[in-house]
């Protein structure tokens, strides 16, 4: 049987649903959060699944990590940095 893909096969059918498991939700359902707000939910969710000493004091956001040639994130750097902004 030959498909025309672009009849046949669309999202909107979503063919691949049959292959889900019965108890699979073929759609999500979440909240629209601005990602701030999400992060801060789920920090309030799961801190008491967490010991004190791992809870999150602050979630900083930046555009780039410091990389090696080969796109390692080079920790000993970014350590550098965060004693920058702390001043010391």
């Amino acid at each position: 049987m030959k498909l025309n893909m672009e009849k046949d096969i669309t999202y909107d059918n979503k063919p691949w649903l049959k292959y889900y498991e019965p108890e699979i939700k073929s759609e999500l359902e979440y909240e629209d959060l601005y990602l701030p707000q999400f992060l801060d939910k789920k920090v309030k969710q799961f801190t008491d699944k967490l010991t004190k000493y791992k809870w999150p004091i602050k979630i900083e956001f930046t555009t780039e990590l410091p990389k090696s040639v080969v796109g390692i994130i080079l920790r000993k750097d970014l350590r550098a940095m965060q004693m920058e902004k702390r001043g010391k």
